[in-house]
């Protein structure tokens, strides 16, 4: 062979083979997740993030049995949630050299965990305890979040993982009048009607309709919002009409949630359609800056002080005022509807979360 031709070869070689030096330095993270006193590995949510905040990464179980699924939303570089909801299992991560936090949580009744690790060259192995500091079932309480936006199949991780005693998905999704919900299918798989239980403590109610009405036919026409929970079967009708629609949601033994406070039709949903449900947090509030400052503003009590505003609409305390004011205005109307809240995890770069807590309510 020439001297010509070998270096041919080579220099197609190195132009052509891909660069591996990232795999070769990669150092894997092992770990595992234990609740502090019993020492039991626990489901989770973990955050793995470079120590100057500029790179996030995902973890995976290690586990044949395990699961672990990866939620990367982001709305803009202030508002971002990026995570890995893991089973009971050991976890590993694939990581660069360099330091690291590792951030853990499960729903409210346990005390966040965080971690710093430094990786080199060898695997580095890492015990994170969760501290309890509540248990809110010991009491008869059970946590449960209205408002998912996430395939059934990923569910029964996410309740484990957040703790969620009760987890509503919206298997259907309606954001035109008089439009049947079938044609708002979500995910493309057949629809379970039986409850899913992820254990004995932990289930998924997987039959839910949104009706969350942007336009009126082809016309763009903002109306409003309300939650079909624990149907039995398919909603053979649009909306409007809201009273059928409540009707036969009552037929199926299903609860109505009036998913937020200051649609436009919010004062006829509550009455007209009995609402069971009333979600005193909703899915504006997130962990990151208030977003949604000039949403609906236009519906605002502009007489009430206690309804903060500024140049750009709501505020955030504001937002949260408008929200219980209108609650407390319709139970003196003789309106009862219990508190709850929902995320729409899946859509907001939120977490799945034990927001609505209630005594006995259930399907």
């Amino acid at each position: 062979m020439s001297l010509m031709r070998l270096l041919l070869i080579v220099g197609w070689a190195v132009f052509v083979l891909p660069d591996l030096s990232g795999q070769i330095n990669a150092a894997s993270l092992q770990g595992e997740i234990r609740d502090a006193e019993s020492g039991q590995l626990l489901p989770a949510r973990l955050y793995i993030q470079s120590a100057d905040g500029a790179k996030w990464y995902f973890a995976k179980s290690t586990d044949a049995k395990g699961s672990a699924i990866v939620y990367d939303k982001a709305r803009d570089q202030k508002s971002v949630e990026k995570h890995t909801t893991l089973s009971a299992h050991p976890f590993a991560a694939e990581l660069p050299p360099g330091k690291y936090t590792l951030t853990v949580e499960r729903g409210k009744e346990y005390l966040t965990a965080t971690q710093d690790v430094e990786v080199a060259d060898q695997p580095v192995a890492v015990t994170i305890q969760l501290k309890r500091w509540i248990n809110m079932a010991e009491r008869g309480w059970y946590s449960g979040d209205t408002h998912v936006h996430r395939p059934i199949a990923e569910l029964s991780n996410v309740a484990l993982a957040e703790d969620l005693n009760m987890v509503y998905p919206m298997s259907q999704w309606v954001t035109v009048t008089h439009t049947l919900p079938e044609k708002g299918r979500v995910d493309p798989q057949p629809i379970p009607t039986a409850p899913i239980f992820a254990d004995p403590t932990h289930v998924v109610v997987p039959f839910n309709t949104e009706y969350e009405i942007f336009s009126v036919g082809a016309k763009r026409h903002t109306l409003g919002a309300v939650l079909i929970l624990g149907q039995k079967e398919p909603l053979k009708i649009g909306i409007p009409p809201l009273k059928a629609v409540a009707e036969e949601a009552r037929r199926q033994g299903a609860l109505l949630d009036l998913e937020k406070h200051s649609w436009a039709w919010t004062p006829i949903i509550a009455p007209v359609m009995k609402a069971d449900l009333y979600p005193l947090s909703n899915n504006h509030i997130w962990r990151t800056e208030f977003a949604f400052k000039s949403w609906t503003i236009e519906n605002n009590w502009r007489d009430n002080p206690r309804i903060e505003t500024d140049q750009d609409g709501f505020t955030e305390l504001g937002w949260l005022h408008f929200g219980w004011e209108q609650y407390y205005a319709m139970l003196n109307c003789g309106l009862r509807m219990r508190p709850t809240a929902g995320t729409a995890n899946g859509v907001h770069p939120v977490w799945a979360s034990p927001r609505s807590v209630g005594a006995g309510l259930g399907m």
